[in-house]
C-alpha cells in the first residue's frame, strides 16, 4: 500500500505527481494528481480489479476474509497455551491464504488507552521465541502452522506496553484471540478447516498436568452446553464437580449476555446477565458468587442444597440480534476437559442420507418417526476409567419432545459367527439407581438433559459379553463405540438437537487425574486433525509427545481406512492402512509399530529422526461406505486431551 499525499519530484522542470488517496491496498484506486508549471490534472488509477468475495466479507485491505474469536488464551504463570492452523479446505480450494492471529486482552482499555497483550512464543516448534501481540504467516495449499505462547514480556507497564526484552514466566496472561484467514479468491477460503488452541497447564515439577482444547468456531446469538457443578465443593475434592465459562465479544461495541441454568427436569433454575466490553472477554467459575472476580450464579444455582446437573445456555440479550463466542470447561476432581459448545440455529443436527418424506432429510422409522444416528467413536469403563454419556434437548416454548437411546456397542460385533455384547453397570440422572444393560431409552421433553455414567462391566461374563454374574467387575477394562439415536415424529425437532457428547475419565488414588470429551457426530469418509509427536517416546517423559485415535464404523460391512500424515509443509510422510470391522471399532496409537495390536505409523513416522508435527486424515477407501467416526488423542507429558477432528467431503 502507499501512505497518502506522496509528492515525488520529476526531472528537472518543476513537476511532480501527488499520489492522495488514504491508504491504497491492492483492491483500492489511487487518486494521481499531475502539476506540471502550475497547471493541474487528475487521473484515478485502479491497483487491481475489485475482488468479489460472495458470502465472506471483505478484509481492511479490500480482499476476502474469514474470522473468528477463541473466547480463551492464557500464557505464563505455569501456562502455555498451543494454536494449529493449516490451509486445508472442504471445497475445492486450491490457493495461498494469509492466516493471522492478534492476541487481545480480556480488559481492552483502561482510562480510555488502548491495552496490549504482547507475548513470547515459537513457531512450528522453533527453538527460538520471538515477541509480537500479532503474526501473519502465507500458508500454501495443505501447509501448517503450530503456534506456541509461553510467556508475557517482563516490566510491561498497565496497559501491556514499554515492555522489556525477558520473559516474565511467573505472570499469568489471559484474554482472547482473534483469527484471520485472507485470499484475493473465495474460492480458497471455502470450507477451510477451523484452527484450534490447546489449553496447557504445568505442575510445580515442570510437567504438564492438565490440557484441554479449544475449538475455533463462528460467534453466535445462542449457546448451550451440558453442566454438572456440585453443591459442596470441599465434601470429596477427589470426585467434585465444578464447571467454568468464558465469553468473548467479537464487535466493537459491548454486549449483554445471559446466562441460565436449566435442571435436568427443563426447569429454569437461576439466570444471570454478563457484562462483555467491545473486543474483550470475561471468565466465570459458575458456583462463585457473583460479587467476587470470576462469580458466577453462586448460592442461587443449589436452590434445595442439591448437585446441579443440567444445561447452560448463554444468549446475547443487547444488542438484538448479537453475538458472542463461548467456552465452557467441566471440571471433576484434578481432572478438566472442554465441553461441546452447541450454537443453537447454526449448527444443526444432520443426517447424510435425503429423504423425500415427510421427514425431510432425515430417514423413517419402521414405526413411522424421524431418526437420526450417531457413533462415538470410544467408550470405556473398568479398572479405573468410567464414561459420562450427556444429551439435551434445549430449552424450547415451541417445540415438542424427543427420544433418546443409547447401545453400547463391542469393538467385534461377532466372534465366530456368535453376536458380541457390552454390558455395563451404570448410572443416570434420571433415576439416580445403578442399572446394568447395554442400551436404554429416555425421553427428553424441550429443556430436559440426562447423564448415563458408565461405570464397571457384569463379572463373570463369557467371550461374547453374556452369561454374565449378577455384581459389577471393577478390575476389568472394558471398551467398544457408543451408538446413539435421536427420533422424532417432526423433523424441526431432530434439527435443533445438540450432538451428544461422551467424557471419559481415569482415576488414580480415588481421584479425577484426566477427562477428555468426544461428541458424537454424522460418519464420514475423511476426517483430519492437527497432532504431534515425539521420534523419542522416552527421551524426555514431561515433555513427551504423542497419539491415539479411534475408529469406529457404523456400518454394516467391514471397511479400510487409510491413514495418513501430513508434515507442516502439506507432504505425505507415510500412510497405513487400518482394517475396521462392522459395526465395530480400533484403538490406533500412532507412534506404535504397525505389527503390533493397536499399531499405527511406527518408525515411518519419524523419516529423519525428527519430531512429527503436522496433520493427519483418515479417508475410507472401501467403494459404498456411508463413512467412519474418529475421535484423537494427543499427549503432552502426562496429560491429554481430545483433538478437533474436522470431516470433509
Amino acid at each position: 500500500s502507499l501512505p497518502a499525499n506522496v509528492t515525488i519530484p520529476v526531472g528537472q522542470s518543476g513537476a511532480t505527481f501527488s499520489a492522495n488517496s488514504g491508504s491504497v491496498s491492492s483492491s483500492q484506486n489511487v487518486t494521481v494528481t499531475a502539476t506540471m508549471n502550475g497547471q493541474s490534472q487528475t487521473a484515478v488509477i485502479s491497483l487491481a480489479a475489485n475482488v468479489n468475495c460472495q458470502e465472506f466479507q471483505n478484509s481492511p485491505g479490500g480482499l476476502c476474509m474469514v474470522q473468528d474469536v477463541l473466547p480463551w488464551i492464557t500464557f505464563g504463570g505455569g501456562w502455555e497455551s498451543r494454536l494449529s492452523a493449516a490451509n486445508l479446505t472442504k471445497g475445492s480450494g486450491g490457493g495461498t491464504i494469509q492466516f493471522s492471529f492478534t492476541l487481545l486482552p480480556a480488559v481492552p482499555t483502561t482510562g480510555g488507552i488502548q491495552n496490549h497483550m504482547p507475548a513470547f512464543f515459537t513457531v512450528n516448534k522453533s527453538k527460538q521465541s520471538q515477541v509480537a501481540e500479532t503474526g501473519t504467516y502465507s500458508l500454501s495449499p495443505g501447509k501448517s502452522i503450530l503456534l506456541d505462547f509461553l510467556a508475557a514480556p517482563a516490566g510491561c507497564d498497565s496497559h501491556g506496553q514499554n515492555c522489556g526484552s525477558t520473559q516474565d514466566p511467573n505472570t499469568t496472561n489471559y484474554g482472547s484471540i482473534l483469527v484471520q484467514y485472507v485470499a484475493d479468491n473465495p474460492a480458497y477460503l471455502r470450507g477451510i478447516i477451523k484452527a484450534q488452541l490447546t489449553l496447557l497447564a504445568n505442575s510445580s515439577t515442570g510437567a504438564y498436568v492438565w490440557q484441554t482444547t479449544e475449538q475455533e468456531m463462528s460467534a453466535a446469538n445462542l449457546w448451550t452446553a451440558p453442566v454438572s457443578v456440585s453443591a459442596n465443593q470441599t465434601t470429596n475434592p477427589q470426585t467434585s464437580q465444578q464447571a467454568t465459562a468464558a465469553l468473548a465479544n467479537p464487535s466493537a461495541a459491548p454486549i449483554t449476555v445471559r446466562g441460565t441454568l436449566y435442571a435436568g427436569s427443563g426447569q429454569t433454575v437461576t439466570f444471570r446477565d454478563f457484562q462483555v466490553p467491545p473486543l474483550g472477554a470475561i471468565a466465570m467459575v459458575f458456583s462463585q458468587d457473583p460479587s467476587v472476580p470470576f462469580g458466577g450464579f453462586g448460592s442461587a444455582m443449589f436452590p434445595e442444597g442439591q448437585d446441579f446437573n443440567g444445561q447452560v445456555s448463554f444468549q446475547v440479550i443487547s444488542p438484538t440480534g448479537g453475538a458472542v463466542s463461548a467456552m465452557v470447561l467441566q471440571y471433576v476432581g484434578n481432572a478438566m476437559s472442554s465441553v461441546e459448545v452447541n450454537a443453537q440455529g447454526t449448527n444443526p443436527v444432520g443426517s447424510a442420507l435425503i429423504s423425500q418424506t415427510r421427514c425431510a432429510e432425515f430417514p423413517m422409522a419402521a414405526d413411522g418417526s424421524c431418526t437420526a444416528q450417531y457413533t462415538l467413536p470410544w467408550v470405556v469403563f473398568g479398572a479405573g476409567w468410567e464414561s459420562r454419556l450427556k444429551a439435551a434437548n434445549p430449552p424450547s416454548t415451541t417445540t415438542g419432545p424427543v427420544q433418546f437411546r443409547f447401545t453400547l456397542l463391542p469393538t467385534a460385533s461377532t466372534t465366530s459367527g456368535t453376536q458380541n455384547h457390552l454390558p455395563a453397570y451404570y448410572t443416570d440422572t434420571r433415576s439416580g439407581k445403578m442399572q446394568v444393560g447395554e442400551s436404554a431409552t429416555y425421553t427428553l421433553n424441550a429443556g430436559q438433559s440426562v447423564a448415563v455414567d458408565f461405570l464397571n462391566p457384569p463379572a463373570s461374563c463369557d467371550t461374547h459379553g453374556q452369561n454374565c454374574a449378577s455384581q459389577p467387575d471393577p478390575n476389568t477394562f472394558a471398551f467398544g463405540s457408543v451408538m446413539v439415536q435421536y427420533s422424532s415424529t417432526d423433523p424441526a425437532v431432530l434439527r435443533r438437537l445438540p450432538y451428544p457428547q461422551l467424557a471419559f475419565l481415569t482415576q488414580s488414588n480415588d481421584s479425577y487425574s484426566s477427562q477428555i470429551t468426544e461428541q458424537g457426530a454424522p460418519a464420514a469418509s475423511t476426517w483430519t486433525a492437527p497432532v504431534t509427536m515425539s521420534a523419542n517416546q522416552g527421551a524426555d517423559p514431561a515433555n513427551n509427545l504423542a497419539a491415539s485415535a479411534a475408529i469406529a464404523n457404523p456400518g454394516s460391512t467391514p471397511v479400510t481406512v487409510r491413514g495418513t500424515l501430513l508434515d507442516q509443509n502439506g507432504n505425505v510422510v507415510t500412510y497405513n492402512d487400518f482394517q475396521v470391522p462392522a459395526l465395530g471399532s480400533i484403538g490406533v496409537v500412532f507412534a506404535w509399530d504397525p505389527s503390533q495390536p493397536q499399531g499405527g505409523f511406527g518408525s515411518a513416522a519419524f523419516p529423519q529422526g525428527q519430531d512429527f508435527s503436522g496433520w493427519v486424515t483418515f479417508n475410507v477407501t472401501t467403494p459404498g461406505s456411508n463413512g467412519v467416526n474418529v475421535v484423537v488423542l494427543q499427549y503432552v507429558g502426562d496429560s491429554m486431551s481430545s483433538v478437533n477432528v474436522q470431516s470433509l467431503p
